[in-house]
């Protein structure tokens, strides 16, 4: 019986998680940090050589310099998610959004971002693409069907 519950539950879970895309929602918090990057044009940006860190720095204090309550975005590079040596940027670009300019640092060197809670997160590819949703589920769903396993 158990064992049964086990692959209902499975099943019931990879159902839900496949098949129902309304319940798959970018938290808030994701929303709007991303909005907020979007929203700040950076009229100009070059560099030269430069490390991703001091790139990423440059981008955190211009976003603090765009806003108003000179919070701006928080963002971390996770050195320990990167395999091997992180290239060094060359760029030179003006009137271009935060989360473009992000996205072209990120594709340059190789990396990837995401944001959790309200923070951008730059870490080895492969790395960013995994995102933590919610799902809600009918507890009554799961009742039913075992009781219907242990009628079998």
């Amino acid at each position: 019986m158990i064992k049964t519950f086990a692959l209902l539950l499975s099943v019931s879970m990879t159902t839900l998680l496949v098949g129902s895309p309304a319940f798959a929602r970018t938290p808030p918090q994701t929303q709007s940090v991303r909005a907020q990057m979007s929203r700040i044009i950076i009229p100009e940006l070059k560099v030269e050589q430069a490390k991703v860190s001091d790139v990423l720095a440059t981008l955190v204090r211009i976003s603090r310099e765009a806003d108003p309550n000179g919070i701006g975005v928080n963002m971390i590079l996770m050195e320990q998610t990167i395999a091997g040596d992180i290239p060094k940027i060359t760029l030179d670009i003006r009137g271009v959004n935060m989360l473009d300019a992000l996205d072209l640092i990120t594709d340059m060197a190789g990396l990837s971002h995401r944001v959790d809670r309200n923070i951008v997160m730059v870490e080895g590819r492969g790395k960013g693409n995994l995102e933590t949703r919610f799902y809600a589920v009918d507890p009554s769903m799961f009742t039913t069907r075992m009781k219907a396993a242990e009628r079998r």
